[in-house]
């Protein structure tokens, strides 16, 4: 729910569509539930990504209010177990009920297989529905293998390697040697000065 046009603001279909604009602002009650990234565990700031994108969602036209019940450690099978109690009271007198489930890392740490994960959210998601409130689900990051900044022009350029060099001087040494042994051989004359005269017999 981020709104980069302040001058587009489009409802969520699960609103009351004969609602009067100029009754106010759009009465939301948005509940984020999960694990430990719902909760910002890790974050040296201390915010976490819930409560950046609340910090982004806003709009003259939303009157919003939120609730992070992230617990770390918690797995789907928890999520299911609590939800029921815990929101509807932060839901209480609102005019729209909206949902955030985000879970998944206890799951592996638990050893929770994909097939129950995605049945505790199935029964969730169908709980929700049939109770009109609109449910989103936020699904575990993907570890970063790689750097994401690009490397520079020069840090592209392979660097030679002591193998590498060691072969450059090498060849560099096979052909010196070749173009001093190859072709026929040249007695030089020795110079006109240093010739010694025999002396003439009688």
């Amino acid at each position: 729910m981020v709104f980069r046009d302040p001058q587009q603001f489009n409802p969520s279909p699960h609103a009351d569509a004969s609602a009067d604009p100029a009754a106010g602002p759009r009465d939301v009650g948005l509940v984020f539930i999960g694990d430990s990234l719902v909760a910002g565990y890790g974050d040296p700031k201390g915010l976490g990504w819930v409560s950046r994108v609340v910090a982004r969602t806003q709009h003259p036209d939303l009157d919003l209010t939120s609730y992070n019940l992230g617990i770390r450690g918690d797995s789907s099978a928890d999520v299911l177990a609590r939800w029921r109690t815990e929101c509807p009271p932060r839901w209480a007198a609102r005019t729209e009920r909206r949902l955030v489930i985000g879970v998944g890392a206890g799951d592996v740490q638990r050893g929770i297989t994909t097939a129950r994960s995605r049945l505790n959210l199935a029964n969730i998601l169908d709980d929700a529905q049939s109770q009109g409130i609109a449910a989103f689900v936020v699904g575990t990051p993907r570890a970063r293998t790689r750097s994401s900044t690009p490397p520079s022009r020069s840090s592209t350029r392979p660097r030679p390697t002591c193998a590498h060099a060691a072969a450059s001087r090498s060849s560099t040494a096979t052909s010196r040697s070749s173009a001093t042994t190859s072709g026929p051989r040249t007695s030089t004359p020795p110079p006109t000065g240093s010739t010694r005269a025999r002396p003439a017999t009688a």
